[in-house]
């Protein structure tokens, strides 16, 4: 069986399937009607959060506060993020943990 991924809303707006975080939801409304599951950010991702800002803030990067929680919670699952947004690019560079799979 295939691991599941994140699937980012750039991604969902290319027809990439896997699951969707709320953030998706919100900024792609029609995302939440899919059927795909929804996942939301648990305590244990925002304090991640935290810490990939101030890895970021360090290195001298600026990232959304929503593309850092995307990242926290696929690190958090041992989940990779389907995505177009080469912010987390950046995101790996400090973290290694974070798969991400890039599309066109």
């Amino acid at each position: 069986m295939e691991t599941p991924s994140i699937v980012d809303t750039s991604a969902f707006i290319e027809g990439k399937t896997g699951l969707i975080t709320v953030f998706t939801a919100i900024e792609h409304p029609k995302a939440s009607k899919t059927g795909r599951r929804v996942l939301f950010p648990s305590t244990q991702d925002y304090v991640r959060a935290m810490d990939l800002s101030e890895k970021l803030t360090k290195a001298g990067t600026r990232i959304g506060a929503v593309d850092i929680l995307i990242a926290s919670m696929a690190i958090n699952r041992y989940l990779a993020v389907i995505t177009k947004d080469r912010d987390f690019e950046k995101i790996q560079a400090v973290e290694k943990r974070l798969k991400v799979e890039w599309i066109d």
